[in-house]
């Protein structure tokens, strides 16, 4: 299953918030004893562990119960579970020393706890104490059973609940879609247009007779063409009159434009005549 990059991050958050909802500054939960062989290589049973009813369990740093000692806090709930033995503790935030330590658990610096209890039977063979009575549990830097571990504080949470919570919240969290490829920008191709080039009144002509197949269409050319000249002639008569350099660029024009139309009408008259015989 692929995960969106941000959803661990997102379970921690919401865990986080919750435990601390859990759990006020001071107090802290903890595995205060499992069945496993400790330094000493004995094994406290945990199911022979009896739990005094009606007393407080008082916490302690590395069991100092002696002298003029005083305990740091307290267990608020001591129970059983899955084979080990739980604790809900609570630090005396009013004591000097139990702040001085309590910091020292925030700070990661101590994270284990140790259990004082009095002994009744003990198994020989299985170096296993079967029956004793629960006195007290301290915090302390070195454990004889190293898997007696603060599991979590005012803003925190145990393996346990993080890994089953994390179970749940992750059959919600929506698989990571393939990822969307952004169209690859592609240069404009740039087609040039070639340029329309307008004809000349000659060309238009030609064009024009080249449709004709009739004598009246000749006719009409004809008759374009001695329009033409007729301009030719009042254009030279103004010349004479007032021969300006405008007059000058007049005639030529009409010139050029009659000897065009003159030329086509030959070459058509000849064609349609070779047609027609």
């Amino acid at each position: 299953m692929k995960l969106k990059a941000n959803t661990l991050t997102q379970v921690f958050s919401t865990l986080t918030i919750n435990k601390a909802a859990k759990l006020p500054e001071g107090q802290f939960e903890a595995v205060l004893s499992t069945e496993d062989l400790d330094r000493h290589g004995e094994i406290v049973s945990v199911k022979g562990l009896i739990i005094p009813k009606g007393q407080v369990i008082k916490m302690y740093y590395n069991h100092q119960t002696y002298g003029e000692s005083m305990p740091i806090g307290k267990w608020l709930k001591v129970y059983k579970q899955a084979g080990k033995l739980m604790g809900l503790g609570e630090i005396d935030m009013e004591d000097e020393f139990a702040v001085k330590v309590y910091k020292k658990i925030k700070g990661g610096y101590i994270d284990s706890i140790s259990i004082g209890f009095y002994p009744q039977e003990y198994d020989g063979e299985a170096s296993v104490w079967t029956k004793s009575t629960l006195v007290e549990a301290s915090v302390v830097a070195e454990p004889a059973n190293v898997n007696a571990k603060i599991t979590s504080k005012a803003l925190g949470y145990t393996e346990e609940e993080f890994e089953t919570s994390l179970k749940v919240k992750l059959k919600a969290v929506e698989e990571v879609k393939e990822p969307i490829v952004p169209p690859v920008e592609v240069e404009p191709t740039i087609v040039e247009v070639p340029e329309v080039v307008e004809p000349t009144p000659e060309e238009v002509i030609t064009a024009e007779i080249e449709k004709m197949t009739n004598k009246d269409e000749l006719q009409a050319v004809y008759e374009v063409l001695k329009a033409q000249t007729v301009a030719v002639g009042i254009t030279l008569n103004e010349l004479a009159q007032n021969p300006t350099e405008s007059t000058q660029s007049r005639i030529k024009l009409h010139i050029r434009s009659v000897k065009g139309s003159a030329d086509t009408l030959s070459h058509i008259l000849k064609v349609k005549l070779k047609e027609s015989n």
